[in-house]
């Protein structure tokens, strides 16, 4: 008998595929609920403790108590969001999945890398060490926006999970190869073009290079003015797209490889990654984002997929895009002084920060914002949402918008000084934004209203018109995956850029898709799909 490989997901049953998505029948018996999972949430929850305490260093265990108070309102929350979904199973394309992994990267992992001894303030020195009593406090705001955020989520979002129904299941998916190949056409453009000019098919400016130069051409615009600083404007709200449809292609790619149980296609599907990051000279987030994009789709598609591969690939690609993040400072040298001098630099920082680059920085962001919003007893209230929306809007309509107050320039330039004139900067913290409208109140404000933009786009993107029985379409839910998987800004951006970046991967989406399946109704992306509550 054929057994699948293991890691591979099965494929759909050939029969009573749309009995088993949309749940039992009348007089059936409910399906029975996934005890071993909740069994290791519990284990989750217990293991995470116990290492909280152990690696805990002993000048710093005073915070231990809030750490794991934060810790284990976390787990509450996967738990919460495992007892909504069917079956009480979780799956990598769960919406608010990603959110709530986000959660952990960001607020979670930080403190416990400080509590176990990181010193996080090694190259921030200036700002002084971290306070215990705003370390201690920090958690408590971590956890009042991530209960906030989740709250409004669940009260909005609908208790779905979308399959495939049996007549789609069977018939071919969209072809994911013109998305591939629309996608990479700008990446493809400017590898040409160095070929022509430098000789070189790899990009040989460093990233600090890049970076420079591009705010310069984006300092000119705006001085200039005109039809300049209109089309860089333009080209602000839709250069993600092409991305957006590599990921989408790449998904659709996955998901027949998947389906096929192809073990080599897929480890070269996977070696594209280092490729592309290899060609491209800007960051690595539009490198990471499409295959973080395919993941979900395929998962959507022919899932589930099982954790375990997912959470081994995901810890080796973390790990490597930090490596990558290193080297491409160095990017001006050969190839192979490049990659030692980067490899030199990387084995010196501890495990925890090669894994999460991002966290060390995080808790300093926030520790500084909220010392220095109780110092200057400062408070935005209401400003921050009227500015949030009104920065949205071009300069030519609002042009004191470039006075606002913004969190992420003004961390950018405490912490960097002068190098944030040339385009040098820091990520903002989502937190501080909260805590300077209203302390408290601001972050359980702020948090509410994201969780209810997330839940009020899942519910937008389910929509399925007035016709009873009538269920969304393939490229709905897809394109309601492919945005969750792209809500870093909840964490580290502020409200506008939120906004901004739903403009971006949802609004011109929706129109471009609504537009393609009027003009061909019988696309196989005009497919329904079956709900499960």
């Amino acid at each position: 008998m054929f057994r699948p490989r293991p890691g591979i997901p099965r494929p759909p049953p050939p029969m009573n595929a749309t009995a088993q998505a949309t749940g039992p029948g009348p007089g059936s018996a409910a399906p029975p609920k996934n005890r071993l999972g909740l069994a290791m949430l519990f284990a989750l929850l217990a293991l995470g403790i116990a290492y909280i305490a152990y690696g805990v260093d002993e000048s710093r265990a005073a915070g231990m108590p809030a750490m794991m108070m934060e810790y284990a309102v976390w787990i509450g929350l996967l738990g919460v969001a495992m007892m909504r979904s069917p079956n009480a199973t979780l799956r990598v394309s769960d919406p608010y999945l990603m959110l709530l992994g986000l959660g952990f990267n960001f607020l979670v992992y930080p403190g416990i890398l400080w509590l176990h001894g990181a010193d996080m303030e090694r190259q921030w020195y200036e700002f002084g060490r971290i306070r215990m009593d705003i370390f201690v406090q920090l958690q408590l705001l971590h956890v009042l926006y991530m209960v906030s955020l989740s709250a409004l989520y669940f009260g909005i979002a609908p208790r779905h999970r979308y399959t495939l129904t049996e007549e789609a299941t069977s018939a071919p998916l969209p072809d994911g190869r013109p998305w591939i190949v629309v996608g990479l056409l700008p990446m493809l453009y400017t590898t040409a073009q160095r070929i022509i000019t430098t000789g070189t098919i790899a990009a040989t400016q460093n990233y600090g290079e890049v970076w420079t130069n591009e705010y310069a051409d984006v300092t000119a615009r705006h001085a200039e003015g005109g039809s300049a600083l209109v089309a860089s404007q333009f080209l602000g709200k839709v250069w993600f797209l092409p991305w957006l449809a590599f990921g989408i292609g790449e998904g659709l790619l996955l998901a027949k490889l998947l389906k096929e149980r192809r073990r080599l296609p897929l480890v070269l599907f996977a070696l594209q990654a280092p490729v592309l990051l290899f060609l491209n000279s800007g960051g690595r987030s539009v490198i990471a984002a499409p295959f973080l994009i395919a993941v979900v789709v395929a998962d959507l598609l022919v899932g589930p997929i099982r954790w375990r591969w997912v959470l081994s690939v995901g810890s080796v690609a973390m790990v490597g895009l930090n490596f990558f993040g290193i080297y491409r400072a160095y990017r001006e040298r050969d190839f192979g002084e490049a990659f030692a001098m980067a490899n030199e630099r990387f084995s010196s920082v501890s495990r925890g920060e090669s894994v999460s680059a991002e966290g060390p920085i995080m808790l300093m962001k926030e520790h500084f914002a909220i010392a220095w919003t109780d110092a200057n007893n400062y408070s935005r209230g209401v400003a921050y949402f009227t500015e949030s929306i009104l920065s949205l809007l071009p300069q030519q309509i609002v042009p004191d918008k470039l006075h606002y107050m913004n969190t992420t320039a003004f961390l950018s330039r405490e912490f960097l000084g002068r190098a944030a004139d040339v385009g040098g900067g820091v990520a903002g913290a989502i937190i501080a934004d909260g805590y300077m409208i209203g302390r408290e109140l601001g972050v359980i404000v702020l948090g509410a209203v994201l969780g209810a933009i997330a839940g009020g786009i899942n519910r937008a993107l389910s929509w399925s018109g007035h016709r009873d029985g009538a269920q969304p379409m393939l490229w709905q839910v897809v394109l309601l995956v492919t945005w969750s998987s792209q809500c870093i800004p909840f964490y580290r951006n502020d409200l506008s850029v939120v906004i901004s970046q739903l403009f971006s991967v949802v609004a011109i989406p929706i129109v471009l898709f609504v537009a393609w399946v009027s003009l061909a109704p019988q696309s196989r992306w005009t497919r329904r799909v079956s709900t499960s509550a």
